[in-house]
């Protein structure tokens, strides 16, 4: 019988074997998403096999060959969903065997007399904190917060976005709601302005730098009260390294939003008041463009980057990487093209890609009101890594 750390081996092995076979066939690997509805499937596969093995169901040809099967690949899903949402598996099957050896034996001592992990010494873990993000464009969210997102909806926190412009049902809209789903970031929340380069975003709408600044932060307040984040992640004040000026717009907007969301007396219709402890504006520090900056100036685009003490928050993303270009891919559209920054990165060796792609900076902003719910404001450095910590205080 194999111990428990060769089934955690040979399983990350098998792992590694079907990503590199899908990297091949479907230029992705399987996300958390997919071990998810592996892991529904074999659920329900396994219950009709045990049902049919023991008489209850004729419809299913069951056997001992099959359930074990069946049982192997439940097992197999539930070993990687626990490994990328931080559950300790063998702590948790430890703590079931000795409840089921106190039914067993009733002298034994109750589970519930068995110390908490904190009293052993393990330190509690508390949640990470809810996000949303309020981001320009379609794109946006999987290019400049998708490690985030991902790692936290992982974690079981609550995670959504909202995109202020392009319309719902546009070709844009679909390829974000295939991202999102990706990320685990709930479904599209667009507002619906124009892009500032296309017009037919949004047509009958105006373009996000014509309307009135008044509307599009009632927008974004209305959804900060909906969501009710810890933290708001949005564009920094140069509209990163391009400058697009819905970029800018969006971040002008969304801190308005967030100093309003908390007030009763500004837009009372909007949703009863919130206050987020702080907005993460993802940026890029001088450092970090040494490979990305040439790539834009070739196409003719600027590159603007500001000083390192400024992005104060660093999250290393790679252990969510595999999903965070997955969603990225998924915005075909800018994948095509010649001068979108998806399309840059899709043509680009895999290991440039990831290193670019691998971390994401921020500048935290906190809410005077609250206080940052963690010390780096994103992710827990004492809780898993790679995670999110203050690079400068």
């Amino acid at each position: 019988m194999p111990t428990w750390d060769e089934m955690c081996a040979a399983a990350g092995e098998v792992r590694d074997l079907y990503d590199e076979i899908n990297r091949r066939k479907l230029g992705r690997t399987w996300g958390l998403s997919d071990f998810v509805l592996g892991f529904t499937g074999d659920v329900g596969d396994l219950a009709k096999l045990v049902m049919a093995h023991q008489g209850h169901r004729a419809d299913v040809a069951a056997s001992a060959g099959a359930i074990g099967h069946e049982l192997s690949d439940c097992l197999f899903s539930l070993m990687v969903i626990a490994q990328e949402t931080g559950v300790d598996l063998a702590d948790r099957f430890t703590t079931d065997m000795a409840a089921l050896a106190a039914r067993l034996r009733p002298g034994q001592p109750s589970p519930a007399a068995r110390p908490a992990p904190a009293e052993q010494g393990r330190p509690a873990v508390p949640p990470l904190p809810s996000l949303l993000a309020v981001l320009a464009h379609p794109d946006d969210e999987s290019l400049l917060v998708g490690g985030a997102l991902a790692q936290h909806a992982a974690s079981g926190a609550r995670t959504a976005v909202v995109t202020v412009t392009w319309a719902e049902g546009s070709h844009r809209a679909a390829e974000l709601a295939e991202a999102l789903d990706i990320l685990g970031a709930g479904g599209p929340r667009m507002l619906g302005y124009a892009d500032a380069r296309v017009p037919q975003s949004a047509p009958g709408r105006p373009r996000l730098c014509d309307a009135p600044v008044d509307r599009v932060v009632e927008d974004i307040v209305r959804h900060i009260r909906a969501v009710r984040p810890d933290i708001v992640l949005t564009h920094d004040a140069y509209g990163q390294l391009t400058g697009h000026p819905d970029h800018r717009q969006t971040h002008r907007a969304t801190l308005l939003a967030v100093a309003a969301s908390g007030l009763e007396h500004l837009y009372p219709d909007a949703g009863e008041p919130w206050q987020p402890a702080a907005v993460h504006l993802a940026t890029h520090p001088h450092s970090a463009i040494a490979d990305l900056g040439p790539l834009l100036n070739r196409v003719g685009k600027s590159v603007l980057s500001v000083p390192d003490t400024l992005a104060d928050v660093t999250c290393d993303v790679r252990q969510w990487l595999d999903q965070k270009w997955a969603a990225i891919t998924a915005h075909r559209s800018q994948v095509e093209g010649e001068r979108p920054l998806p399309g840059i990165l899709a043509r680009l060796p895999e290991d440039v890609r990831y290193r670019i792609l691998g971390t994401e900076h921020y500048t935290s902003l906190t809410a005077p009101s609250r206080h940052s719910p963690t010390p780096g404001g994103i992710g827990l450095t004492d809780r898993q890594a790679p995670g999110c910590s203050p690079r400068c205080r």
